[in-house]
């Protein structure tokens, strides 16, 4: 019925793992063993790392530009007006008569290019609401407070 092919059952066999190969003994001289360029290597290392600093740096970048294009905060007659979101936007109307308390966090970089973190706490709230990375947080602090 069918052909026998002896040598498919073996290359089977030996590719299943069932049994190996004889090896064959070299001499010294026919040892030579080859390894990838040092060069090539460098090249690659380098590449690689570029490819990582861009795959997180370009989301971090675009949310950065976005974070800065549209989030803003509107000092109004009658509170504070914030606006944040691109595709999704929000806004939230603070009245001065429920602010109580005002609160600043600058680095030490933050004093040097003057930005801060605000925290404005309302009401009985425990957490606040913080407004990060603001641009002259010390006159929206004093804006803020001449008024509550």
């Amino acid at each position: 019925m069918g052909v026998a092919r002896p040598h498919l059952a073996a290359s089977f066999v030996f590719a299943s793992g069932l049994l190996t190969k004889p090896e064959r003994r070299q001499t010294m001289n026919e040892q030579k063993v080859f390894r990838m360029n040092k060069k090539l290597f460098y090249v690659g290392v380098v590449a690689g790392l570029i490819l990582v600093i861009f795959i997180i740096g370009i989301p971090i970048l675009i949310a950065n530009i976005l974070r800065y294009k549209f989030m803003s905060i509107t000092v109004t007659e009658n509170g504070l007006l914030y606006k944040k979101g691109w595709l999704s936007t929000s806004q939230k109307q603070i009245p001065f008569s429920k602010i109580n308390t005002v609160d600043l966090k600058m680095g030490l970089i933050g004093k040097a290019w003057d930005y801060g973190d605000v925290k404005v706490f309302t009401g009985n709230d425990v957490e606040g609401i913080v407004f990060k990375g603001i641009d002259r947080p010390r006159v929206l602090k004093q804006l803020i407070e001449a008024r509550i």
